[in-house]
């Protein structure tokens, strides 16, 4: 089974295309029977796939089918996109020493590093930009900014602090949002990569 990293950050791949109106859940595309070659790097599959759905690359963590996808929106969308997922750059908690995670977002990728990126290799991010970023497709595209408490209450129990919910940046648009938190559903259907997710 592909390690969690890959599966996790290549939904933004997906995000950046279908937000970008360059494919749709339904469109075709070529998983070259589970094996690409760029330059000196090969990327294969688990699941050897010929063609497959937009829906079942994500559903069967296809890397090949997700570099497809990279390429058919371009750099330039998916780079906007992890940018605008805070990756690369502190969230803004107040706490010291907030780790920036590496994202390598401000210059040109070469071919082999754009498809690494693709589907997550090449990339370090740390949990809170990771949830922060997924929490948007709930919050219909909205990535809010994170607090690390909610209520602050002084001894009495009155409320002397109290986080507001506040938007950070818009991720994608409310429809690709949806679109997204159906398509995740799929990764833990019956025979995808993340079955052993799915709660019962």
């Amino acid at each position: 089974m592909p390690s969690a990293t890959l599966v996790i950050l290549k939904v933004f791949t997906f995000a950046a295309a279908l937000d970008s109106g360059a494919v749709t859940p339904d469109t075709m595309i070529d998983t070259h029977g589970g094996h690409l070659r760029i330059a000196d790097a090969q990327i294969s599959d688990l699941k050897k796939l010929k063609r497959a759905s937009v829906r079942d690359v994500l559903r069967y963590s296809s890397n090949v089918g997700t570099v497809e996808i990279a390429r058919s929106t371009g750099q330039e969308h998916l780079q906007k996109m992890l940018r605008k997922a805070g990756f690369g750059q502190p969230t803004g908690l107040p706490i010291p020493y907030e780790a920036s995670g590496i994202a390598q977002l401000s210059r040109r990728w070469d071919p082999v590093t754009f498809a690494n990126i693709a589907f997550g290799q090449g990339i370090a991010v740390s949990a809170i930009q990771l949830v922060r970023a997924f929490a948007a497709f709930g919050n219909d595209g909205d990535m809010l900014v994170p607090h690390l408490v909610r209520t602050v209450r002084d001894h009495n129990g009155e409320v002397v602090y109290e986080a507001r919910r506040t938007i950070a940046e818009r991720l994608v648009t409310p429809e690709t949002a949806q679109t997204m938190l159906d398509l995740l559903g799929t990764v833990v259907s019956r025979g995808a990569t993340g079955r052993r997710a799915r709660i019962r």
